[in-house]
């Protein structure tokens, strides 16, 4: 039965993962899975799993994680290898554990293992908390807990179903386990539905556009930045071809600024990425964007990629010279904010693009503080509670995703949103544009691969809601992992004396 059991979590792991995962797949799976191993031998059946789930986490990963297949399969079974050690060491102590708090052990667990994890360079990518977190109500956790509430509340269903589940479903068994869920869900839905029911109608609202380039453009883009990346030598000719057609789409994204703030936009951002600028002719390009802001008294954010010269030469390739960065240029034609992206993705960017320095800027505008993030940063929400510290109100957050990847990137930032009390204007190529208030709700919604435009005009909210995950952080992660490691110690204590 046991292996029914596995089996059953491994079809659900299938659907808790990938581009758009199912809040449902994730409490069952977890359910399953943890049945699985509380009837097994730990050890053997942790061995047994990890194989076993890593076949989800391979097929739920294609087209996501850009890796060959082979190395695409190793990864799969380090994740899986990760990612079930919470239930060998439930295994291992949960029979050890007082009755009246063990239930509380595996939960811990989890919240403990996804935390440590979201400190190397995949940040949170992976995290099920982003597929928990649909509801609107449920959404409003965020503000309190961030990502690690959802992950804390299905770890504790599993938990206690199990708990249930070993009590032959006798109710008087686990009464007080189950009363303590259904408590503490309700508090937290009527938490989301009171903060939604009393939200502060914001005094300040900004007409906001996001501008990303059109599906040839981008072609060009990807073009230009291969063959740069490349490191073969190019003529001088050559290098004056690439330079002509960036100048050409720069213009007619400048272009479209324009037009965006002829029908009433203050703040035009483009995404990430929109344009290369060769650093000689950085100066000359930039003074245009300044004197269009200036002339047309709006804020424009420039997500471009800039490269040096360095880049041009073939000998230097550990430094190549890329830069991926937004420049926000305020109404007065000044440049207000530069900022450098600092989480850089491994494989794709980091080997290519220097790093910034992860110090966040801001700029106080005439419609409120303005600070910038640049895509993949917005899946370390430790580190996008610098720019909540800050105080910030509206964060520009351009990106550039692919098709396999557009609803889970999107996700992230609407989380983001939530547990800093902060709007976010996302302009993003090749995925999903769009416009976010501080409690998660859609003020506007660009779809790349399926508007018949990619460009979006909408009404964002110029409001700072304050938070208590910006201001405490990451504590119920930090409350889990005391707590997993005390019961851990102790009992380890306990059978050594």
């Amino acid at each position: 039965m046991r292996f029914f059991y596995l089996a059953a979590a491994c079809l659900f792991m299938y659907f808790s993962r990938g581009d758009q995962p199912y809040a449902l797949a994730v409490w069952l799976f977890w359910i399953f899975l943890l049945r699985y191993f509380r009837m097994s031998q730990p050890l053997i059946g942790y061995l047994i799993a990890v194989p076993v789930m890593a076949v989800p986490v391979y097929f739920s990963s294609l087209g996501m994680v850009l890796l060959p297949k082979a190395q695409l399969l190793l990864y799969s079974l380090v994740v899986s290898f990760i990612s079930l050690i919470p239930f060998l060491l439930d295994r291992m102590f949960y029979r050890e554990l007082p009755r009246s708090i063990c239930f509380l052990f595996f939960p811990s667990l989890m919240v403990s293992l996804y935390y440590l994890y979201s400190f190397s360079g995949n940040g949170t990518w992976g995290n099920p908390a982003y597929a928990l977190s649909g509801d609107k109500f449920l959404l409003q956790l965020a503000s309190l807990t961030g990502i690690w509430g959802f992950i804390f509340m299905s770890g504790l269903f599993a938990s206690i179903f199990n708990f249930f589940w070993e009590s032959g479903f006798e109710f008087k068994q686990a009464q007080m386990p189950i009363l303590i869920f259904l408590v503490l869900y309700f508090l937290i839905y009527s938490y989301g539905a009171l903060r939604l029911r009393y939200a502060s109608v914001p005094e300040r609202a900004v007409q906001a556009a996001a501008l990303t380039p059109t599906l040839q453009q981008r072609s060009d883009l990807k073009k230009t930045l291969l063959l740069l990346r490349s490191g073969n030598t190019m003529e001088g000719v050559q290098i004056e071809i690439l330079q002509q057609i960036m100048a050409g789409i720069f213009e007619n994204l400048l272009e479209k600024s324009d037009q965006m703030a002829g029908v009433g936009a203050d703040l035009v951002a483009w995404s990430e990425g929109s344009v290369i600028l060769f650093e000689s002719d950085k100066e000359h390009l930039l003074s245009k964007a300044c004197d269009l802001a200036k002339s047309k008294h709006i804020y424009l954010g420039l997500a471009v990629i800039v490269v040096s010269e360095s880049a041009l030469k073939t000998e230097n390739k550990k430094n190549p010279g890329f830069r991926n960065i937004l420049i926000l240029i305020n109404s007065e034609g000044r440049i207000a904010i530069e900022h450098q992206k600092a989480r850089l993705v491994a494989g794709l960017e980091a080997p290519f693009f220097n790093q910034g320095n992860g110090v966040f800027q801001f700029h106080d505008t005439s419609e409120g503080r303005v600070s910038a993030a640049i895509c993949y940063e917005m899946i370390f929400p430790n580190y996008i509670r610098k720019a909540g510290k800050l105080e910030t109100e509206i964060l520009l957050a351009p990106s550039s995703d692919w098709k396999n990847v557009r609803n889970i990137h999107y996700r992230m930032a609407v989380l983001r949103a939530v547990e800093n009390g902060f709007s976010i204007l996302r302009p993003t190529s090749d995925g999903i544009t769009a416009a976010v208030d501080p409690y998660g709700r859609i003020m506007g919604q660009v779809d790349y691969f399926v508007s018949n435009t990619f460009n979006m005009i909408t009404i964002l909210p110029v409001e700072r809601v304050n938070t208590l995950y910006t201001a405490i952080g990451d504590w119920l992660a930090w409350m889990c992992l005391i707590f997993s490691a005390a019961l851990i110690s102790i009992t380890l204590f306990r059978k050594h004396v």
